[in-house]
């Protein structure tokens, strides 16, 4: 099996709408659960791997997703 040496995050999402006009929070569910779950559950299975290898990880953010 092979190695793990860099991890990059660098998903999200956005609605591009104020908050007022979410129709439903289940628009801010996904939002989070994409941009900030999404990084917490890859990054919990990549960091054991990244130990053995001394790897690294990138992690990007915009304000747009």
């Amino acid at each position: 099996m092979g190695r793990l040496d860099i991890l990059v995050l660098c998903a999200g999402i956005s609605a591009h709408v104020t908050f007022e006009e979410y129709e439903s929070l289940e628009i801010v569910r996904k939002i989070m659960d994409v941009n900030y779950m999404g990084y917490i559950n890859t990054t919990k299975y990549a960091i054991p791997h990244l130990t053995k290898t001394k790897g690294q990880m990138v992690v990007i953010s915009s304000t747009s997703g």
